[in-house]
């Protein structure tokens, strides 16, 4: 083999396994996408600071011990989405992403983007429809589904405005996502504290 063409075989090797990752960044269901309908949108509730408290898979957080949110509207409708991930022993990295509101909606309904990620090659982030599909004083629930041959993968995330959120906004939080007909049993639990 000559050595031009190993460049080109690591290419397609960086980008087959870049593919691979974002396949596999995501819970899978059996059937199709279920159906719950976003919440209208409101700045003044979903901006802010929020912390993780529950979530599916995801395998850009993978390692994360903890993770808080900052959602700033920076134009009506488009909102940018910093996310702090603290790993085990303590290293930080920030996710920059967009939420831009789909076109002609009033509802909390998003195009979704990763923007920036330490190790992230740019452009291979695609856009997902994201929603939020519960949002109080005390939680929000934002939520993903990409529909696939018999099977469909997600996204939800249960983020808390406390850092120490008391158990019953937890509990009120799980029992929404349960009303909304998605799976609670696959929800991994997220330190809010780091």
């Amino acid at each position: 083999m000559t050595s031009a063409k190993l460049p080109a075989i690591s290419v397609v090797v960086a980008v087959l396994c870049c593919t691979a990752q974002q396949a596999a960044a995501q819970a899978w269901f059996i059937g199709t996408c279920p159906a719950p309908a976003p919440v209208p949108y409101d700045a003044a509730l979903i901006t802010g600071v929020w912390f993780e408290v529950r979530r599916y898979h995801f395998v850009l957080e993978t390692a994360a011990r903890c993770a808080s949110w900052t959602l700033t509207e920076t134009a009506p409708g488009m909102i940018t989405v910093n996310t702090d991930i603290t790993e085990p022993l303590g290293n930080k990295k920030t996710m920059l992403s967009t939420l831009a509101q789909v076109t002609g909606s009033t509802n909390a309904d998003f195009n979704f983007r990763i923007v920036q990620l330490p190790g992230l090659i740019a452009g291979l982030s695609k856009t997902l429809n994201m929603k939020v599909l519960a949002v109080n004083a005390d939680y929000m629930i934002l939520w993903s589904c990409s529909p696939g041959l018999l099977k469909n993968s997600q996204l939800l995330w249960v983020l808390t405005r406390s850092q120490a959120p008391a158990a019953t906004v937890i509990t009120g939080a799980l029992n929404n996502v349960d009303a909304l007909g998605l799976k609670t049993n696959s929800l991994i639990t997220v330190s809010p504290t780091c």
